[in-house]
């Protein structure tokens, strides 16, 4: 079956992916990328994609919104028996979806939840006007979509609540490989957190600086890492300015070089007051790191299981966060049995076992409702 794939941009974890599932033999898959790299994102370095894919010529409006007039024609040319969109709120996506509608070609929304919570800088600030664009938006998966294809159990109990389309779980997926290769013996030296991601709100930087400095003030033994940039970065540096024997900052860092600190850290500290899915987790959870994230986390939601893997905590308390951090920073025995669990569970995320849901899905999905 041939299949059109519609996309953002080609972030390494879904190139992984998408390089799994084309060498699946029922997927004659053909990637669409509207971008090659979306605003306010720092990567300069890229893994290119080694399956059919287009980049289609894009004219940029105003920051996070573009126009992309040749996907239509490219899309036509390609003929697909089965178009996929990565996502709802995109000019070209929503033309697509009519298109697709029209044409009776079958289309299926692969999608997080609806809404970005916390958003550092939302697009439009009036959140009545957010609201009346995102129902607007989400007209076309309400009533043509042949199914929803959801990344986590958020966005399945929403879509689900929305339309009476069939709405299945197809999470994000990736290579681990190079995480699951970085070795983990027991250790004696106090805890080693990492806290990964952008220094903003959204993320819960705040959050870990509070409960950084309830740790450092009852004196307990551990260091902490911040890798990133971003907003809160000088809200960072405070705190590393009042306990620089525990506090340092890495900065931003390439994908490439992720794996490289993760191996020098033991524990994953993201307590994001939302993230549609968060890579960072089963990542971090590949290389052995137990995590603590919120359940406002689509990845940690699915994979953190509370005492076996890492500690699962409520969004926007920073009491429980510090707790968990005390609960490991009290017990490093423990760490690298968990961390063998977290490798358990990582390993049911790789892109291979991806690759073999998505093609069960898409053939699925060609098939007459």
């Amino acid at each position: 079956m041939r299949i059109a794939v519609i996309t953002n941009m080609p972030r390494d974890h879904q190139v992984e992916f998408l390089g799994a599932i084309s060498k699946e033999p029922a997927c004659d898959i053909h990637v669409f990328f509207l971008c090659r790299l979306t605003h306010g994102r720092q990567w300069a370095e890229h893994l290119e994609p080694d399956f059919p894919h287009t980049f289609v010529p894009m004219l940029p409006v105003h920051n996070a919104v573009y126009l992309n007039f040749g996907l239509l024609p490219a899309l036509r040319r390609f003929k697909p028996d089965l178009v996929i969109l990565g996502q709802y709120a995109n000019v070209a996506m929503q033309m697509t979806m009519y298109y697709a509608s029209m044409a009776r070609v079958p289309w299926v929304l692969w999608t997080e939840p609806a809404g970005v919570k916390y958003s550092d800088k939302p697009l439009l600030k009036s959140e009545r006007t957010r609201l009346w664009l995102r129902r607007l938006a989400l007209l076309p998966p309400r009533r043509w979509a042949r199914e929803i294809w959801a990344i986590s159990d958020l966005a399945q109990q929403q879509y689900s609540d929305m339309t009476e389309a069939p709405c299945h779980r197809l999470d994000y997926y990736s290579d681990l490989s190079r995480f699951l290769a970085i070795k983990r013996e027991g250790f004696e030296h106090p805890v080693r957190f990492l806290c990964s991601g952008s220094l903003s709100f959204r993320k819960g930087i705040d959050l870990v600086a509070e409960a950084v400095r309830r740790l450092a003030e009852a004196k307990i033994a551990f260091t902490i890492t911040f890798m990133g940039d971003g907003p809160l970065l000088s809200d960072v540096e405070d705190l590393r300015n009042d306990f620089p024997d525990q506090v340092s900052i890495a900065g931003f860092k390439e994908i490439a070089e992720v794996a490289g600190v993760l191996a020098q850290h033991d524990v994953l500290v993201t307590p994001s007051r939302y993230d549609g899915w968060g890579m960072v987790v089963p990542e971090a959870l590949a290389a052995g790191m137990p995590v603590v994230a919120t359940n406002a986390m689509g990845a940690a939601s699915e994979m953190v299981d509370t005492g076996v893997n890492g500690h699962l905590i409520e969004a926007l308390s920073s009491d429980a966060l510090f707790r968990a951090m005390l609960a490991l920073a009290k017990n490093p025995g423990a760490i690298f049995a968990m961390g063998l669990e977290a490798r358990r569970t990582a390993k049911q995320f790789s892109a291979e076992v991806g690759a073999r849901r998505f093609a069960a899905l898409a053939q699925s999905a060609c098939e007459p409702p």
